[in-house]
């Protein structure tokens, strides 16, 4: 017998799946984000791990929620594995109104280190693959910056518990994931 799929949607549960949980995001994203920034008593300023589109599409909705919120804030740094990837995110903040300087561009697999280790850093965005993100995090609260970090964060056990600890310090220390 085989089953008629005329009256079926044409909607499948993996699309409905994917556009629900994107609208989900962006609600939370748009809702808490802003009152985050809103807390700051001092200037934010973020340095963004991982300049792809994502790193920096993150980079300007940092500074669209900052300007929303009322709070000042701008991007420092970038670290990124490639020269290129620093390039385009440098020109697409620049439209923004963010210059940053050639001194404040890292790359390098560790060039996250240093970026972190920027005067007045307070914040930072990490947009990587999510094989890399739990030493970023780990170094971040460490540093002891708030974090904007998107999933999936980990990849196997040992980064989930990287991450965990991590996530546990941070609350320890008052910072903001």
């Amino acid at each position: 017998m085989t089953k008629d799929n005329s009256t079926q949607s044409p909607v499948t549960r993996r699309d409905f799946l994917k556009h629900s949980t994107l609208a989900a995001a962006g609600t939370v994203a748009a809702v808490s984000f802003p009152s985050v920034l809103a807390q700051a008593k001092q200037p934010l300023n973020a340095v963004i791990i991982g300049c792809g589109g994502r790193g920096t599409g993150a980079g300007g909705d940092f500074l669209e929620a900052a300007k929303i919120a009322g709070v000042d804030a701008k991007i420092v740094g970038l670290a990124d594995t490639f020269q290129d990837r620093i390039n385009g995110s440098r020109n697409e903040l620049k439209n923004k109104g963010q210059q940053i300087d050639d001194k404040h561009c890292f790359v390098g697999l560790d060039g996250y280190t240093k970026a972190l280790q920027l005067p007045g850093v307070n914040y930072a965005i990490i947009a990587t693959p999510p094989g890399f993100k739990a030493p970023q995090f780990k170094a971040a609260v460490e540093a002891g910056k708030h974090v904007f970090i998107e999933k999936p964060v980990a990849v196997d056990g040992p980064t989930c518990r990287i991450m965990y600890a991590a996530g546990e310090e941070a609350t320890k220390k008052g910072l903001k994931v």
